[in-house]
């Protein structure tokens, strides 16, 4: 399961940093569905739908595919399946996940299947709990039911402020804290992986990341500063990035771009 962290964490680089220059031009129509998210010609991720279901992800690096995840429904729309192969983490990564839910609705559990040689293979699961209908705790077990980790979360509203991960032992290993402005988070609509960024109803203005597994912890403050369109939707982020790495401090600015449909 480390890989799907790995593969996260590089997608949000590659949203988040490039050139400043806009390449494109921004779409300023009604922003029913995200279609782009991008940095540049060669950096982005895309988004394409049957009617109002999300059916394929796609994130480009430097001009090449890196990343394809394509997501399967019931005939009630419901999500069943995710099938994703990516070069993201530097060597071929491939496997899929099979989503339980509950008699509500509500998802249960997604058993991973990765590639293993020439096969797919069941090597571990994710169970979800809720509180009034809202995610508060998801646990990874691999196939022999030990668990691995876990993440709580807590909210205000409909917006996460805070995800903490767990090992095995209940140490915390890092902590992510978020605030946010009152516009549209158009990312609601990426079913590729659980994190405040796809799960709020608003956009995040600032997140900081403590790592727990050096002391003392590395701390990563980020920042962004967005533009509307008259949908309330971002078209443009600019991004300010504070680090405290093993007692090094740095800081950057990079700047993406949202395109709509």
């Amino acid at each position: 399961m480390n890989g799907l962290y790995i593969l996260f964490f590089f997608c949000l680089t590659l949203l988040l940093n490039g050139c400043k220059d806009n390449p494109t031009g921004i779409s300023t129509t009604n922003p029913n569905s995200i279609k782009k998210v991008f940095s540049s010609n060669e950096d982005f991720s895309e988004y394409f739908y049957n009617g109002n279901l999300l059916i394929k992800k796609e994130t480009t690096a430097r001009g090449e595919v890196v990343t394809s995840i394509t997501f399967s429904y019931d005939n009630n729309g419901k999500l069943i399946k995710k099938d994703e192969f990516s070069t993201a983490a530097g060597i071929p990564l491939s496997y899929y996940l099979i989503y339980e839910y509950s008699s509500n609705n509500l998802l249960l559990k997604t058993n991973a299947f990765p590639k293993i040689g020439e096969n797919y293979e069941f090597r571990g699961y994710t169970q979800y709990e809720y509180e009034s209908n809202k995610l508060v705790k998801y646990s990874f077990y691999n196939q022999n039911d030990e668990l691995r980790n876990y993440h709580i979360l807590k909210y205000d509203g409909d917006n996460i402020i805070e995800d903490a991960q767990y090992d095995e032992s209940n140490n915390l290993k890092y902590l992510e804290t978020f605030e946010y402005d009152n516009k549209l988070n158009p990312l609601i609509k990426d079913l590729s992986f659980i994190s405040a960024f796809t799960q709020s109803k608003n956009n995040i203005i600032k997140w900081t990341n403590t790592y727990y597994t050096v002391s003392p912890p590395n701390v990563y403050v980020s920042t962004c500063n967005y533009t509307y369109n008259n949908f309330d939707y971002p078209v443009e982020c600019i991004t300010v990035y504070n680090r405290n790495e093993f007692g090094s401090i740095s800081q950057d600015t990079s700047i993406s771009y949202f395109e709509y449909y």
